[in-house]
């Protein structure tokens, strides 16, 4: 990921159910937002360098949660979600870096998706007059 680049993930989750986030950063320095349904609170982890940034909530409410991973840096990152579970409450995890200042608004609002099935368009290319030559194999 490069340095400014912002990834989108969304879950939908029920109010009470967990969602649980790790972003392991190999290298460089990302970081990792959730956003809830209405785009207004989020929960962060904005460790510098390579550390490990988790964040882990219990749902206020029923929708979409995005989870935006940002490259503070440019970086190699893994991400693992665990979210959609009921049962009990996890203890709210987050961390607040003093040294960066965190965004204040999601990249999309998270009630932004479109409605229904979206078809994809055509292919624009249309039949060729160019020859192809491929290697010829014999045994």
């Amino acid at each position: 990921m490069r340095a400014g680049q912002v990834r989108v993930y969304r879950r939908n989750l029920t109010a009470g159910q967990t969602l649980q986030v790790t972003l392991e950063t190999l290298s460089g320095d990302a970081d990792l937002y959730v956003w809830r349904t209405d785009g207004n609170q989020s929960w962060l982890n904005n460790n510098s360098g390579a550390a490990n940034d988790n964040v882990s909530l219990t749902a206020p409410q029923t929708g979409v949660y995005q989870i935006e991973v940002y490259g503070y840096q440019e970086s190699q990152c893994r991400l693992t979600i665990v979210g959609g579970t009921a049962g009990m409450p996890v203890r709210t995890v987050q961390h607040i870096n003093t040294d960066k200042s965190p965004c204040s608004q999601p990249v999309i609002a998270p009630i932004n998706e479109p409605a229904g099935d979206t078809a994809v368009s055509p292919s624009p290319i249309g039949p060729s007059q160019r020859k192809l030559y491929l290697p010829v194999i014999l045994r």
